[in-house]
């Protein structure tokens, strides 16, 4: 749990997962993501930062499919790291906060989460592409490896899909989510999703 005394930094929202292991899970956004830009770090919601050649940092936002240049270079992006909305674009600072601060395993919240582990992210139980919700409830922790393959499938199949389209998912098979009927709380006719 995070100490409420200490001022976080930029590191605590970075996920504990190994750059080769992040490199790796990028193997599924090559439809995405030019191969001369490497992997410098993951976001607690399994964000990618990369740079190019040229130093130039890029976002992949897992949970839209949306790659973007987001700095010029370090000394632009330490700039821009000194504002609070750009930060909050970045790392989902208030969601991570509530996540990490929420006691694991606490039988009177059903939304408990904490810090993740080493090679964990918090992942979107019903992803927010498709309508799923940035809220505690809809987090769970657990290793970047399937939700961020399932979030390339879903937005590389989803590109060209009008936001506020209807699309029915069935989430009975997401790790994370207790089986349940198609067409319960498990299985939804949604909305199609565009950016945070």
């Amino acid at each position: 749990m995070t100490d409420p005394s200490r001022t976080l930094s930029f590191d605590d929202y970075m996920a504990p997962v190994p750059l080769e292991q992040v490199a790796e899970i990028l193997s599924d956004w090559t439809w995405c993501v030019p191969a001369n830009h490497r992997p410098v770090g993951i976001t607690l919601f399994g964000d990618v930062l990369l740079v190019d050649p040229g130093n130039r940092i890029f976002l992949l936002d897992t949970a839209f499919g949306v790659y973007e240049r987001v700095a010029e270079g370090n000394d632009d992006f330490r700039a821009k790291l000194a504002n609070p909305a750009f930060l909050q674009y970045l790392l989902r600072i208030e969601l991570a906060d509530r996540a990490m601060k929420s006691p694991v395993g606490d039988p009177q919240n059903d939304s408990s989460i904490g810090r993740p582990r080493a090679s964990e992210i918090f992942a979107f139980r019903i992803p927010l592409i498709v309508g799923g919700q940035s809220t505690l409830d809809n987090l769970v922790r657990m290793p970047p490896h399937v939700p961020l393959a399932m979030a390339s499938m879903m937005a590389r199949q989803l590109e060209a899909v009008p936001p506020g389209t209807p699309v029915r998912m069935d989430f009975r098979n997401f790790p994370g989510r207790p089986a349940g009927p198609p067409g319960g709380p498990n299985g939804a006719l949604i909305r199609a999703a565009r950016r945070r």
